[in-house]
């Protein structure tokens, strides 16, 4: 089972699943606008990266489907594999 949680904007949200991407969409933050800090956890291991506005943006807010596509391409990139 893999861990994240998202802070925006002084806000933490939390997600799990049983991959990255399952994970990391199940992320609901109130607010998703500017920088955010991403931490990926898998058993003892613990990931942090920081997001640019546009990612978190193109992941969380209302937009198209290649949008949100290309922004998970480019978070499984920033995390490599870590299944």
């Amino acid at each position: 089972m893999i861990e994240t949680s998202l802070k925006t904007m002084g806000r933490t949200c939390t997600g799990k699943g049983k991959t990255l991407i399952e994970a990391i969409l199940d992320l609901k933050p109130e607010v998703a606008r500017g920088v955010g800090i991403l931490t990926v956890k898998r058993g003892d291991k613990v990931i942090e990266k920081v997001l640019q506005p546009h990612i978190v943006q193109n992941l969380f807010n209302k937009v198209g489907r290649l949008q949100r596509e290309i922004a998970i391409k480019n978070i499984s990139s920033l995390f490599g594999v870590i299944e």
